[in-house]
C-alpha cells in the first residue's frame, strides 16, 4: 500500500509541474502576443509619420541604401512608388554631395549627421539641390532619417 501512495503522490507532483508548466506557458504566450500588438502598433504609427510628413523624408541603412521613403520625396523627385525609388537608387545612389558634380563615383555618397547642401536624383537622373538634415537613428540597420527640405 506505500508503494501505492508513493506512486500516487509522485503522480500528483508531477501533474501539479504539468499544470504549472502549461500555466507559464499561457502566460509567456499572452506577453508575447502583447508585445508583438505593441511592435505592431509603433511600426504602424511610424509609417503614418512617415506618409503624412509634408517634406521628403527616408530612412537609410548603413550602406546608404534607402529602406523606406515616403510619399512627399517619391512624388518630387518624379518616381512612380517607393519601389521604383529604391531600386533606382540601389543602383546609383540617391545623394550628390555636389548637385553640380558630375563625379559618378559619388554614387554612395551618404549625407553626414546635421544640415547641408546636397543633391537628389530624380527618376530621370537628374540631380536636384536641396537642403538636407540627417538625423542619425537608433534602430536595427538603419543608418539615419534624412529630412530632405526643396
Amino acid at each position: 500500500m506505500g508503494s501505492l501512495n508513493r506512486t500516487r503522490h509522485r503522480q500528483q507532483h508531477e501533474l501539479t509541474e504539468l499544470r504549472k508548466q502549461v500555466s507559464d506557458l499561457q502566460a509567456a504566450a499572452v506577453e508575447r502576443r502583447r508585445v508583438e500588438d505593441a511592435l505592431r502598433h509603433t511600426a504602424e504609427q511610424r509609417r503614418r509619420l512617415l506618409d503624412h510628413a509634408p517634406v521628403g523624408l527616408c530612412w537609410l541603412n548603413e550602406q546608404g541604401q534607402v529602406l523606406l521613403a515616403n510619399d512627399a520625396l517619391v512624388s518630387r523627385l518624379g518616381y512612380h512608388s517607393t519601389g521604383e525609388l529604391i531600386e533606382f537608387c540601389r543602383t546609383f545612389g540617391l545623394f550628390r554631395s555636389n548637385p553640380d558634380a558630375p563625379d559618378p563615383a559619388e554614387s554612395r555618397f551618404i549625407p553626414p549627421a546635421g544640415r547641408g547642401r546636397g543633391g537628389l536624383r530624380r527618376n530621370s537622373g537628374e540631380v536636384v539641390p536641396a537642403d538636407i538634415l540627417a538625423v542619425p537613428a537608433t534602430g536595427a540597420g538603419y543608418r539615419g532619417v534624412v529630412v530632405v527640405v526643396f
